[in-house]
């Protein structure tokens, strides 16, 4: 950008470029709010002050988002374990108890219903913790 004005280029040129071979929301946020002063006047190291401020604020907020984001990742990685950890529990403790699902046709047919709910909810679980900002 420098190299640019330098060589005679418009500032707001080399700032939009600038932006754009960068692909920062943020540096994008300063070239447009130095555009807007240029063109209406004031105080600049104000209007940068307060994109600084809202620059800090968008990524505490991201912060907390991606912190919300992987709580759940975390409870639905439990909850997606939890029936397979139920399953060996009753394996260890009572083989006999669980004996019926193993040998009966209904017994299968539910295990393959459980396994199709399963991966239903964990698609829906991944839908829904997946967030795009």
């Amino acid at each position: 950008m420098i190299t640019e004005t330098s060589l005679g280029r418009d500032l707001l040129a080399a700032l939009n470029d600038t932006a754009d071979r960068m692909k920062n929301e943020d540096f994008i946020w300063i070239s447009q709010a130095i555009q807007i002063n240029r063109e209406v006047g004031g105080n600049l190291a104000e209007v940068l002050d307060q994109v600084n401020e809202t620059i800090r604020e968008r990524a505490e907020i991201k912060g907390h988002i991606k912190a919300l984001a992987a709580e759940g990742k975390f409870s639905a990685y439990i909850l997606i374990a939890m029936p397979f950890g139920i399953v060996a529990m009753l394996l260890a403790v009572s083989p006999n108890y669980m004996n019926a699902m193993f040998t009966h046709p209904l017994g299968w047919v539910m295990i393959g219903a459980s396994f199709v709910l399963m991966t239903i909810g964990a698609l829906w679980m991944r839908k829904i913790i997946d967030l795009k900002f």
